[in-house]
């Protein structure tokens, strides 16, 4: 299962993150910040939840089945 995560590239975004990964889901981070050294193993979009045409346009073009929502 494609799965956003928003604030992926936080403290507790990278560990839910990394949780998916194992659990052998496809996870796609959008953030503001950009992710830690190493945390290249996902899709990367940069931005804000604020932007709604970013933020829909990541779920579409990423074909994402479900989001969980940690940014702040």
């Amino acid at each position: 299962m494609k799965v956003l995560v928003t604030g992926g590239a936080g403290f507790l975004g990278s560990f839910v993150v990394r949780e998916l990964l194992e659990a052998g889901h496809e996870p796609v981070v959008l953030d503001i910040h950009a992710p830690a050294a190493g945390g290249t193993r996902v899709p990367f979009v940069q931005g804000g939840i604020e932007d709604v045409d970013l933020l829909l346009g990541t779920v579409e073009r990423h074909a994402v089945d479900r989001v969980i929502h940690l940014a702040g």
